[in-house]
């Protein structure tokens, strides 16, 4: 079956807010999150890196002032399935008891690649820690080994990524 194809927007609209579109061509999703408590960004890049480095599952949550979206990634092979789900207020819920928001499959490197690449195209970078720059870094050099690879050959480049 083949994926399908995957839009993904990626946007800081200043003032601590931030907006995501997801879409796989039949459906379509857009979240908001606030950087209060934290930053949205770093727990996304570190799933996706996750999901990169081998894991066969990560998730990570936005806050959205009272409530809460959170990310579900499953990877099989070079797949992964995103579940985004939505909880009326922010509390230690069991990711079944959330609403689904969206659910589509996508291909891993195309999703990491459209993250980077909104990343890298944004005013993202402005005032990022030093420590998500570095996990920013890790990621890229693992998408630039692994887009003539296939996702099983990454366990001998994760040694290196480790150390980022």
């Amino acid at each position: 079956m083949p994926t399908p194809k995957l839009s993904f927007f990626l946007q800081n609209l200043h003032h601590g807010w931030w907006v995501a579109v997801l879409s796989d061509g039949v459906q379509e999703a857009t979240i908001t999150a606030s950087s209060i408590p934290s930053e949205p960004l770093l727990p996304l890049l570190w799933a996706v890196r996750l999901l990169l480095l081998g894991a066969s599952e990560a998730k990570c949550s936005w806050w959205e002032e009272p409530g809460e979206y959170r990310w579900l990634f499953s990877r099989q092979a070079e797949q992964i399935l995103i579940h985004i789900v939505w909880f009326d207020s922010i509390a230690d819920w069991s990711d079944e008891k959330g609403k689904t928001v969206l659910q589509m499959e996508s291909d891993l490197l195309t999703f990491a690649k459209r993250l980077s690449i909104n990343w890298a195209n944004s005013s993202i970078k402005r005032g990022v820690l030093p420590f998500l720059l570095r996990i920013i870094r890790s990621c890229k050099r693992l998408l630039r080994h692994l887009s003539t690879r296939n996702l099983e050959s990454i366990h001998m480049v994760v040694r290196c990524c480790l150390n980022c």
